[in-house]
């Protein structure tokens, strides 16, 4: 599938690579110069091959409860959470960002991937009494404008007097058009910036005046995109996370509220938790040259104790590294192991997540 705006990014010189079913910019220059930009001022991604899921009706928020592992019933309108669906073995249907328009009215960023499923999952859960499920995909193209610079490229857009200011995890609903245009304080990146939720007919002219609004923002592919989310040390679905992986083995047991709340997948999290992990995922960093990819083995001695789940070069902190789920459970941050790449081993390091921490103070 193409992005509503694929031939925009051929204009603008984007090689375009295939990324699950979509034709995405993978860079329009150099990636490492991409991911420069956004650490440094502020680039601008199309994102439309995300899914948007729309909950509503007073039973809602009952829903997403029993439905997610975070607790929907802390949001106030206006704000989102970082949560995920899982399983019946604890284990992701997706991670995801959820945001309380209003009490009965919620919208859910999923991956692309997973759309159809993370909508059918809530569809066989809810009462068609008290709550609708759409799928508003094809309504929106999503933008993900990122890096310090952020504020003064929004302010292009003149919406500002629409738009309160956004904490963190904010959103707003900014223009009065059907679908609804929304811009959210989050991203994909580690650095201060925005998402904004753009109905299709808008997308180009808006697209359009944010490159417009100074000489030095430029488009960012999905070659920086993944450096810069590794760096933050965000999971992928598909590597560092999926269906037999669970959120304390992935290192996000803090978006769990298991006092809080019933939801499908918590007895297995209990016993998780109760039993002690038997995985988890790590950041680590090559010692020497090497370039860790997924899947490559990690061994400690001569025994195999897990796999890369994501890798690539770190432009922001200098060399190589990623994220690995161990099966050792005894290692921690400051221990050693090696990456097997091509019949070699080669040294590495476990450190503290995230690799990368933006300068930019956030609110």
């Amino acid at each position: 599938m193409r992005l509503p705006l694929h031939d925009l990014h051929l204009e603008l010189g984007a090689r375009m690579v295939a990324f699950g079913d979509w034709q995405v910019p993978l860079r329009y220059r150099s990636a490492l110069d991409e991911h420069r930009q956004v650490r440094q001022h502020c680039g601008l991604f199309d994102v439309s091959h995300m899914g948007e899921l729309v909950v509503e009706g007073k039973g809602a928020l009952a829903l997403l409860q029993r439905l997610t592992i975070n607790d929907v019933e802390r949001l106030q309108n206006g704000q989102g959470q970082y949560t995920a669906m899982l399983n019946a073995r604890g284990g992701f249907i997706d991670d995801l960002i959820l945001y309380r328009l209003t009490a009965t009215h919620f919208l859910l960023c999923v991956n692309a991937a997973n759309t159809r499923k993370c909508f059918e999952h809530i569809s066989s859960h809810h009462d068609l009494a008290t709550t609708a499920v759409s799928d508003c995909s094809q309504d929106y193209c999503q933008f993900a404008l990122q890096g310090p610079a952020s504020d003064q490229y929004l302010a292009a857009l003149h919406i500002h007097g629409d738009c309160p200011p956004l904490a963190r995890m904010g959103i707003a609903a900014v223009r009065d058009s059907s679908p609804s245009f929304y811009v959210a304080r989050t991203g994909y990146t580690g650095e201060h910036g925005y998402e904004l939720y753009v109905p299709r007919k808008l997308a180009a002219s808006v697209w359009q005046a944010l490159l417009a609004g100074g000489d030095e923002l430029t488009a960012i592919g999905f070659a920086a995109r993944d450096t810069l989310r590794l760096e933050a040390c965000f999971p992928l679905y598909g590597n560092d996370i999926d269906a037999d992986i669970n959120p304390y083995e992935a290192g996000l047991g803090w978006a769990v509220k298991l006092n809080a709340k019933d939801f499908i997948g918590k007895i297995p999290l209990l016993k998780s938790k109760q039993a002690g992990r038997k995985r988890q995922l790590v950041a680590f960093r090559m010692r020497a040259r090497g370039y860790p990819r997924a899947g490559m083995e990690i061994v400690v001695g001569k025994k195999k104790h897990g796999r890369v789940t994501s890798g690539s070069i770190l432009p922001s902190v200098g060399g190589c590294g990623g994220l690995a789920l161990l099966t050792n459970m005894a290692m921690q941050s400051g221990d050693e192991f090696c990456v097997a790449i091509r019949g070699q081993h080669y040294e590495a390091v476990i450190v503290d997540k995230p690799h990368y921490k933006t300068k930019t103070k956030e609110q």
